[in-house]
Formats: structure tokens, sequence, C-alpha cells
């Protein structure tokens, strides 16, 4: 199961390297990030080693919420929290899925952005414009919110100085009943915020 574990974090380090790397002229100009092999691998090796067993931002929801929302049976929480990544991630486990499918919780905040060098984004505002310019906006949630299907249908909802998204692998974004669903948990997270 530890490799189960271990697989889904390094997916989600590689996904938020990808998201924050710097851009080569061609990949700016087609909206693609990049991420530097050498940068993706000593992330992986430092996601298995920083992953915690809990943080203030994982409590705002239990896991009954996050099952309410995305189904299966979540029984484990890894956090990653890497001091030179942009985000903490919340990574809910459904230990008894195949590939421990479950549900991420993730925060980028302005304060993490501004310690992360190689970040194209400065603030938690221009990280939202620019994720959810292509998005489908949702009405009454944060300071706003948009659904972005281009990759992992991914919510991402502002406040304040703080991006939230929420993202599973195993969730049918396609069904408006399921949205609805992770909508209400985002709302429950927002409502909690500091």
């Amino acid at each position: 199961m530890k490799t189960n574990c271990r697989t889904l974090l390094a997916t989600c380090v590689l996904l938020t390297l990808a998201a924050c790397s710097p851009k080569s002229a061609d990949e700016a100009a087609a909206g693609e990030p990049q991420a530097d092999a050498a940068m993706v691998a000593e992330a992986v090796g430092n996601a298995a080693e920083t992953a915690a067993a809990t943080h203030p931002l994982c409590d705002l929801v239990t896991f009954a919420a996050v099952q309410a929302a995305g189904g299966g049976n979540i029984s484990k929480l890894d956090v990653i929290d890497t001091p030179g990544l942009s985000n903490i991630d919340c990574v809910y486990l459904d230990e008894g899925n195949y590939l421990g499918a479950g549900m991420s919780i993730g925060y980028i905040t302005t304060e993490k952005l501004a310690k992360n060098t190689i970040s194209p984004w400065s603030t938690a505002t221009e990280y939202f414009e620019e994720w959810t310019r292509k998005g489908t906006g949702v009405t009454g949630l944060g300071e706003g919110a948009a659904w972005d299907d281009a990759t992992r249908p991914t919510l991402y909802v502002l406040k304040g100085d703080t991006v939230v998204h929420i993202s599973g692998t195993a969730l049918d974004t396609s069904d408006a009943a399921v949205r609805a669903k992770v909508e209400a948990l985002a709302q429950q997270v927002v409502a909690r915020m500091p």
C-alpha cells in the first residue's frame, strides 16, 4: 500500500511542479508549463520524506465530508508541505481502491508563491486567473471560483491570498451532482479558512 501512496504523492508533486515551473518563450506563448527533470526527481524524493501526518489547513474538513463529496472510503490523509513548493496539499486516500484514489485539497498562498523562486506567479490572484481563464465559472463561492477541465477536472476557489484547488482521481465531474458535492465541500473549506 505504501507504493500506492507514494505513486499518488509523486503524481501530485509532478502536477505541482509542472504548474509552477518557469516557461520558455515557446511554452509561454502556448501556455504550457514545463518541469525540469532534476527538479522533478528531487521533489519526488522530498515528497516521500516531507509527508506529514496533519496540517491545520487539512483539519478544515473531516474525512466524512471528503467522502460525501468524492465517494469511496477515505481512510488516510497524507500532507505535502515542502518548503520550496507554492502549495500545501492534503491528499485524502482511499486505501481500498486499486491506486489509492481519493481526493486532493490544495492551498496555494501568496506567501508561499513569494518564497518559490521558480514560480511564474507572485500572488494567489495571478495564479487563480491563469488556471481559471478557460474554466467554467461558479457563482457564490469565495471571491471567485471556476472549474478547469483542461487536464484533470479541478475546482479552483480564490479567497483572500489563497487559492484552494480540489480534484479527485475518480470524480466524474461531467455529472452535475458530483460537481455540486465538490462545490459544497469547497464552501465548507472556504467558510472555515482563517
